[in-house]
């Protein structure tokens, strides 16, 4: 009876959010759930100003983190250091755009695909859940986190919320991670859908408190219980009309939460009774933080790398090219160097005698417009060399520009048409044997993303060198629009 006006006071004093917290800290009648100190109720009815910070230290620590890296993320992207999200995506997530954040930037920082965690980098599941895409999607997660994570935190303690926490997304996003290919689409691309967010973590506490509340048996327990089902079949709907919600990630985080909530007991005989195990919860939860900061630092060097060569291979390509237009205008200059040459040119269906040639003379224009477009050509050609920076490839090009040289100040002659093209078949086989190099690089750098070799045969997830760790490469071609499409928001 006590315990029942209490609530009624605290009821009509803080209100109904914060009675129920009370009265869920303070016990479920058929629970045995610790009991509030009588002398603690007056400070709370007569408590004018409710201090989160001191009250609840971990669900603060936990968003003030958040909130740290999600501007971290928009620094990395103002500064230049990751991509920022290309301006025709905002036309397709909506007001979700708003301080949008880059797939690219999101995989930087520790956002998660189903390809990536197979491969091993099961560190991503903990690190994703601290990764938000916008300001409204971290505004969100930040809420729900802490309506909830402050009546979790009642219970166990901001030690054991911690723990729980960082339990919660790491099972969840690697269940996510399983389901997707299992239950998704049957092909590839779907391994590579990139998700990320705390809304993982929220949902794990709201399946964590329904199953508490389904297993007191009590009043209250039912009325919370109906609440957080209710939550959850609300935002399943909504995630089945906004296509950029990871319902698959929801989905997990739930069934994390409902399986730790199983050891309710457990968990409130330790932070009663056996702090000492709170403690290691909280220094374990440090140490996987850690650990995958230190394992996505490893991670993002490789990447780097990996970029870093697909850039010299478009160099690659750029010099092929330039060095093609090199030939084309060198050969025409020699032509045009004749100053007249005849053209046989067809004239209808029946060639007559007196039509079927005619003798074109080349004027001054012409030949300068053309000697001006082969030294641009060279110009370009030398200056991509040196930017590519290979000395095998530098040197074979020192030796072409020589002849071109000489082109330039007159007309190419027939007789040095044929060491020109030699000497351009001898810079084109050092720049083949750059790619080639180039390649084994990206093939090796593939490999050491490949952590261990994944469940089935036939899924591969680079773009650049697709290899299993025991076996022959099984390259799978990739949409060239996965990359530009919106990341997933759990």
């Amino acid at each position: 009876m006590i315990i029942h006006r209490a609530f009624h006071r605290i009821y009509k004093k803080n209100g109904p959010s914060r009675a129920l917290k009370i009265w869920y800290s303070g016990g479920l009648s058929k629970f045995s759930i610790r009991y509030r100190p009588h002398s603690s109720l007056p400070k709370v009815l007569n408590s004018k100003r409710f201090d989160t910070l001191r009250e609840y230290p971990g669900t603060t620590a936990l968003a003030a983190m958040w909130v740290l890296v999600y501007l971290v993320m928009v620094l990395a992207q103002w500064q230049g250091w990751t991509p920022a999200p290309k301006t025709d995506q905002f036309s397709e997530v909506g007001p979700l755009g708003i301080g949008a954040i880059s797939q690219q930037t999101g995989q930087a920082f520790g956002a998660w695909n189903s390809a990536e965690i197979l491969c091993g980098q099961i560190w991503r599941t903990i690190l994703a859940t601290f990764v938000h895409f916008g300001l409204i999607h971290i505004t969100l997660n930040i809420f729900g986190l802490i309506q909830l994570g402050q009546l979790i935190e009642e219970w166990y303690g901001p030690r054991l919320l911690f723990g729980i926490v960082i339990l919660i997304g790491f099972l969840g996003n690697s269940l996510a991670a399983l389901a997707r290919p299992l239950f998704g689409p049957t092909n590839a691309q779907v391994l590579m859908i990139t998700s990320g967010g705390g809304s993982t973590v929220v949902f794990g506490l709201i399946g964590l408190i329904a199953v508490v509340g389904l297993r007191s048996r009590s009043r209250m327990g039912k009325y919370l219980y109906n609440q957080m089902i209710g939550l959850l079949a609300f935002n399943f709907v909504i995630g089945l009309t906004i296509p950029q919600i990871d319902n698959y990630a929801h989905a997990g985080g739930a069934i994390a939460g409902a399986l730790i909530g199983r050891f309710h007991y457990t968990l409130l005989g330790w932070h009663e009774s056996k702090p000492i195990y709170a403690r290691i919860t909280l220094g374990l939860s440090i140490v996987a933080i850690a650990a995958s900061i230190y394992g996505q630092v490893w991670i993002y060097k490789i990447d780097s790398k990996a970029t870093a060569l697909a850039q010299r291979m478009e160099q690659v390509d750029q010099i092929r090219g330039s060095l093609s237009e090199v030939q084309s205008r060198y050969i025409t200059r020699s032509v045009l160097g004749l100053k007249a040459f005849q053209i046989i040119q067809l004239k209808g269906k029946i060639r007559l005698p007196w039509d079927n040639v005619l003798l074109i003379n080349v004027g001054d224009n012409l030949i300068m417009e053309n000697q001006k477009s082969l030294v641009s050509s060279i110009d370009k050609t030398d200056k991509l060399v040196q930017q590519f920076g290979s000395e095998n490839l530098t040197q074979s090009w020192k030796i072409l520009k020589a002849d071109l040289r000489i082109a330039i100040s007159r007309p190419p002659l027939n007789s040095e048409i044929r060491p020109f093209q030699t000497e351009l078949e001898g810079v084109i086989a050092a720049l083949l044997n750059e790619a080639k190099s180039i390649r084994d690089q990206e093939f090796d750098q593939a490999k050491k993303l490949i952590l261990w070799k994944m469940p089935w045969p036939n899924v591969v997830w680079t773009d650049i060198g697709p290899a299993m760790k025991n076996g022959p490469p099984r390259p799978v071609q990739p949409n060239p629009d996965s990359r530009n499409r919106p990341a997933l928001l759990p």
